[in-house]
């Protein structure tokens, strides 16, 4: 596929990106401040036929899960309660989804969801979602296309990136353009030749793409890509086509780099776990600057100093394959891959409007939420917001950090 056409649009549409994020990120760094508290979130029970449940975030700060043939959407932001919202149709997908992924496009407007192994892509929009009368979705209003898929990120809302791969065989990417028909997919291979398992995929605010080795097929092969391995490719590398072996700039080695997800202030989230290496049972967050410095240097970043990475445990135990997701409406990273999710946020404790300062400002939107069990504003999160709350906010008082 001639991806010339998408080159020409995209160079624009990443600097008007840049612009939106630099105008909604929060000042401080979230860096230091993830994994400080945690907020318990209890997400839909695992609906038969599935092994687990997958979410993201709307732009509204609602998170939307898929577990079964149901998609959940929670009722507010913050809330931590979950409705079903619409129901897969039996003939859009024989037998219940084993999500892979969920996704939100850049706006909003539409939602992506990796039914699983075997199983096809399914791309309907948001405005569909309704917890008083529960869509049902069908080949009417649903895109489905038979694509293989591991993990995913939008570029825009017309183009979707897939990781994917068969066991045994080297992983790859494609693109999908979810408005081309389903019968006929424009889906061309994006980055070739990753020696090993398909991992987790992100865009940054450039372009640029970053996607790693979840599992290398070459232990023993000093030249090839480990478990873990997260490359980064420019815009223009991976629109040219790109062997992941051969291209693209090593910048970490992170558990098995699955999945990777971006914060509107550059935070890089990673999740997996890598077993030969004992590296599991945590998320890390990568700082951006950490990250900018290892582009510009051509070094990989240095995933053993707490001040560039940092791992995350909410459980406590270090076990199991951890994953998650950014929820830029809440300032919060929402981790998931436990029976009991957990949000972590990035800013300052009491920094109840993210501009990386505690003011009047917060104080009022405290005093506002006082007496009720408003996540937001319950600072200690004992589900009431109370004097408690409100001397933590004050001690918390002052400039940004």
């Amino acid at each position: 596929m001639n991806l010339s056409p998408l080159r020409r649009m995209a160079r624009p549409a990443a600097v008007v990106l840049a612009f939106a994020l630099a105008a909604t990120a929060p000042a401080a760094d979230p860096f230091d401040k993830f994994g400080s508290s945690f907020r318990p979130i209890t997400p839909p029970p695992v609906g038969a036929g599935s092994f687990g449940v997958a979410g993201d975030a709307l732009p509204d700060g609602r998170i939307v899960a898929v577990t079964g043939s149901t998609v959940f959407l929670e009722t507010s932001p913050g809330a931590g309660s979950f409705s079903p919202a619409a129901i897969f149709d039996a003939s859009l997908l024989a037998g219940p989804a084993d999500p892979g992924f969920v996704r939100v496009s850049p706006s909003g407007a539409r939602i992506a969801v990796g039914a699983g192994f075997a199983k096809p892509i399914l791309i309907f929009d948001s405005a569909l979602l309704n917890p008083a009368a529960p869509a049902t979705l069908t080949a009417a209003n649903t895109a489905r296309f038979d694509a293989p898929h591991f993990d995913a990120a939008w570029f825009d809302d017309d183009h979707i990136a897939l990781t994917a791969g068969d066991f045994g065989a080297p992983a790859f990417v494609s693109l999908l353009d979810v408005t081309s028909d389903p019968a006929a997919p424009i889906n061309p291979v994006v980055i070739t030749n990753i020696l090993g398992a398909p991992a987790g995929i992100a865009f940054d605010d450039t372009g640029a793409l970053y996607t790693g080795n979840g599992f290398t097929l070459s232990p023993g092969d000093p030249t090839a890509s480990r478990t873990g391995w997260i490359k980064y490719f420019s815009f223009s590398q991976w629109t040219a086509g790109a062997d992941f072996e051969a291209d693209g700039l090593l910048i970490a080695d992170i558990l098995s780099a699955s999945p990777i997800r971006f914060d509107t202030a550059g935070t890089m989230l990673v999740g997996g776990g890598d077993f030969s290496a004992g590296d599991l049972g945590a998320v890390a967050v990568v700082r951006a600057s950490a990250i900018e410095d290892s582009i510009a240097n051509a070094t990989p970043i240095d995933d053993s100093d707490p001040a560039l990475v940092r791992r995350i445990d909410p459980l406590g135990d270090q076990s199991g394959f951890l994953g998650g997701f950014f929820n830029s409406a809440t300032g919060e990273l929402i981790i998931t891959g436990a029976p009991t999710w957990f949000a972590t946020s990035g800013r300052r404790v009491g920094d109840l409007t993210g501009d990386g300062a505690v003011t009047g400002a917060d104080l009022l939107i405290l005093l506002n939420a006082f007496g009720s069990p408003d996540p937001f504003a319950d600072l200690n999160a004992d589900g009431l917001v109370d004097g408690a709350d409100l001397v933590l906010l004050l001690n918390n008082w002052g400039g940004k950090s």
